[in-house]
């Protein structure tokens, strides 16, 4: 379980992977 709390630069980071996730399971993601 990674940690959620992260520098604004790998923020985008952490949305690009939910994104790949989301589209590999359910789309949490607007």
């Amino acid at each position: 379980m990674k940690p959620n709390f992260k520098p604004a630069g790998a923020l985008e980071e952490l949305d690009n992977t939910e994104e790949i996730e989301a589209i590999e399971g359910e789309p949490n993601l607007d």
